[in-house]
């Protein structure tokens, strides 16, 4: 079974179309969003991928950053790129996270790789791993809809802007924000506000 989701097949098409991308889509829409994050936050991309541009644009807002990708292939040129930031090889779903909570954790292009069951696994494990008034930032489509992924060929599936603001609401998470970035991809800002209902 892959755990990534198809991504380490197709590491080097991944790697012309986002750490090679003069544009580099998503850093300046994540780095402006974690730059309003308190000082000395702590956080955790998940799906890292090689970690250009996302992790870059948060550790450029000055946070402590943890890492995880289900890629091999991802995770090493990962530890070439940011040698001194904590990266664990493992899927997002079976991670202890560190075995640890954060300020913020963020999923770029991560979320609809994944089946709507497992959509709702991983939410529920980030609420938990949330301090109180932690953050998630995630992209996903506001509508509900299924595609192909652009680098795999695998389905892709967003619940839709109800069905992640209903989900997250139970798991004691608010939408406070949302954005668009120049690739027009959109972006969910969540706040923990309470403890889980689930």
């Amino acid at each position: 079974m892959d755990l990534s989701n198809g991504y380490e097949q197709h590491f080097d098409q991944f790697v012309d179309h986002r750490e090679n991308h003069p544009s580099q889509i998503g850093y300046r829409t994540v780095l402006d969003w974690a730059q309003k994050l308190p000082k000395n936050s702590i956080g955790l991309d998940l799906g890292c991928g090689t970690g250009k541009p996302i992790t870059k644009a948060l550790m450029d807002a000055g946070l402590k950053v943890f890492a995880i990708d289900a890629s091999a292939k991802m995770v090493d040129r990962f530890r070439q790129n940011f040698p001194q930031i904590p990266i664990r090889e493992e899927s997002v779903l079976d991670s202890t996270f560190f075995d640890q909570t954060f300020d913020t954790i963020v999923a770029w292009g991560l979320i609809f790789l994944l089946g709507e069951e497992e959509q709702k696994t991983l939410l529920e494990l980030v609420s938990n791993k949330l301090n109180p008034k932690g953050t998630f930032l995630f992209t996903s489509p506001m509508q509900k809809v299924k595609w192909r992924d652009s680098v795999t060929g695998l389905e892709s599936i967003s619940m839709g802007r109800e069905g992640y603001v209903d989900l997250c609401k139970n798991l004691g998470l608010i939408l406070d924000s949302e954005y668009v970035d120049e690739g027009e991809n959109h972006y969910y800002s969540f706040k923990k506000i309470s403890s889980s209902k689930a």
